[in-house]
């Protein structure tokens, strides 16, 4: 028996042939494909692996810089001067890192400041090419005009990089105001079951890797460093740190005071998840009774007009009538 496809003979034999054939590679493929998505680790628990590495590495530089430190002379003014120039230097990649930080881009210093660079160099250049080129009218006379709007231009293109790093900061933050409530939740239980609050921390990672990411990336930072940091007390406070909002910085403080005062852990997160669960349905009721404030004028604006021309209108029409 033979079969017509697209204006070609073919044999039932061989169309079955081939479709087990087919059916086969694609049965495979998604089998490999589902093991291969089980074995690799998530990209939140890749982030936290080399987040461990990185500070093993830096606890080994920690241990070499201070036997190095023990066994260094005074130095004279110069190299004084040189590491203050240095030390101030560090202060400002530190704020910088910070701030990629609570943006969520971490290891992206580099590219930060060739964005930096080149948005100077691209508005500068743009602005160079229409303040000595431009005819018309909208040609700039020469003297101390076309300077100033060749800096201006540098000085635009030189902050665009930071608004750009503010507003992700600002959105992430609401992403994890969002989502800091129920891994709070999923904490507190983790704790009451019986795990320390390292393994509850990554619990917690592991949990919410896909349906909160940016809260499981903080946590699961937050346990590899309780596992390598020897200040447990450091590891709190990077956390808030990192993420620059008050909800992180109660979890860390309330974990750092019930390490010290030997109060129960659980307690502790219980009361604290109840004020963000209260924080939360404040926040909510906030914002519904500024609603109608924020509709006055839109409502004046667009509603009015219309309402005003239905019921105004036929009578204006039948009074032009008459």
């Amino acid at each position: 028996m033979q079969i017509n496809v697209l204006m070609f003979t073919v044999e039932l034999e061989t169309a079955v042939v081939l479709l087990s054939v087919v059916g086969t590679f694609l049965g495979c493929l998604a089998v490999g494909l589902e093991v291969l998505r089980r074995i690799a680790p998530p990209p939140r628990l890749q982030e936290v692996r080399r987040r461990r590495e990185s500070l093993r590495r830096q606890e080994e530089q920690k241990e070499k810089e201070s036997a190095s430190a023990r066994q260094r002379k005074k130095t004279g003014w110069v190299q004084k001067v040189l590491a203050r120039i240095g030390s101030r230097a560090v202060d400002k990649g530190a704020e910088l890192n910070r701030m990629l930080a609570k943006a969520g881009w971490r290891d992206r210093t580099e590219f930060f400041i060739l964005l930096h660079v080149v948005c100077v160099a691209v508005f500068g250049g743009a602005a160079a090419i229409f303040a000595y080129k431009a005819k018309g009218k909208f040609h700039i006379p020469e003297g101390a005009m076309r300077p100033m709007v060749v800096f201006a231009a540098c000085a635009l293109g030189a902050s665009m990089p930071w608004v750009l790093l503010k507003n992700q900061v600002v959105k992430r933050q609401h992403l994890l105001s969002r989502q800091f409530p129920d891994a709070l939740d999923l904490l507190l239980v983790c704790v009451e079951a019986g795990l320390s609050v390292d393994a509850a921390f990554l619990r917690v990672t592991e949990e919410i890797d896909e349906t909160a990411p940016e809260v499981a990336l903080e946590m699961g930072l937050t346990g590899a460093e309780l596992a390598f940091l020897g200040n447990r007390r450091q590891a709190y406070e990077n956390l808030a740190e990192r993420t620059g909002m008050q909800e992180f910085k109660s979890l860390s403080v309330t974990l750092a005071q019930s390490e010290r005062y030997g109060t129960p852990v659980a307690s502790s997160l219980r009361v604290l998840s109840e004020e963000s669960r209260r924080t939360r349905v404040v926040t909510v009721e906030k914002k519904a009774a500024a609603l109608p404030a924020k509709l006055t004028v839109p409502m004046i604006a667009f509603f009015l007009p219309v309402l005003l021309l239905i019921i105004v209108g036929p009578a204006m029409m039948q009074a032009f009538k008459l």
